[in-house]
């Protein structure tokens, strides 16, 4: 159900808002830092190592953001789970006067996905924070180029540089919000694959195997050597039973 729900949607719907969102904020940052060169050029002396620092502040941040999705998606599907089975078993939980420890166990598994999220959650502040520090340090870099360039540029120029990179700040955090959970969400496609790529059961008929139109002839059953297993890395439940079962006989088991 989960992987159904909320990893398609996140496939559907996530993903591609994720791209957009990236797309557009990234070519605002490019046009921003071009309009920045051309009117201060000597600002890419500041620019290169202030973006050596926001590329390791995304890199840092994607790195544990994927594994707290991954977390987080683990976790919810106990939820999903756990609240299916109390809905299938209702009556039997009444019956037995078991709401409170079930209560108690859905509360567990709600506090485990919640810690996940909100420590996802402080890790988004924690690179927002760093993120707005890096954007500030770029309108820093061009106001300081822009004063020492003073006497080659137009007011004009400098009031349209000045506007262009207070905007820098946003953007830059959208762009690296927008990446990260870009890959942070292809951990549902991972999901979903592993359903795509799991074996195929057998059918319920086979076509070599199939009895004759006319059977059964008589109703005997005759088990030789019969061993049965639930799945096939478990244990026999049934070894090597040899049982005959004549017509009309009647057998107690």
């Amino acid at each position: 159900m989960n992987r159904f729900a909320k990893d398609m949607e996140s496939i559907e719907i996530k993903i591609p808002d994720n791209f957009k969102t990236f797309s557009r904020n990234f070519f605002n940052n490019t046009s921003v830092v071009l309009v920045i060169l051309i009117a201060a050029p000597l600002s890419i002396i500041a620019l290169i190592p202030i973006f050596l620092l926001f590329i390791f502040f995304q890199r840092f941040y994607a790195k544990y953001s994927i594994q707290l999705k991954r977390l987080e998606s683990t976790s919810r599907s106990p939820i999903y789970a756990f609240f299916s089975e109390c809905l299938n078993g209702v009556s039997t939980i009444r019956a037995f006067k078991a709401e409170k420890r079930l209560i108690d166990q859905a509360q567990k598994h709600l506090n485990t996905n919640a810690k996940i999220f909100y420590s996802d959650y402080s890790a988004n502040r924690w690179v927002g924070m760093r993120l707005e520090f890096t954007g500030s340090l770029v309108i820093l870099a061009s106001s300081m180029f822009i004063v020492l360039n003073k006497d080659n540029i137009s007011a004009g120029t400098a009031g349209l540089t000045m506007s262009y990179a207070l905007t820098i700040t946003l953007t830059l955090i959208w762009v690296v919000r927008s990446f990260s959970d870009f890959e942070t969400n292809l951990i549902s496609v991972e999901r979903v694959r592993e359903y795509c790529d799991l074996p195929h059961e057998a059918d319920w008929s086979s076509s070599d195997k199939s009895p004759n139109s006319l059977w059964p002839t008589q109703g005997c059953i005759h088990f030789k050597n019969f061993s049965l297993k639930y799945k096939e890395e478990l244990d026999f439940v049934l070894r090597e039973i040899n049982c005959l079962i004549k017509p009309r006989e009647k057998i107690g088991i």
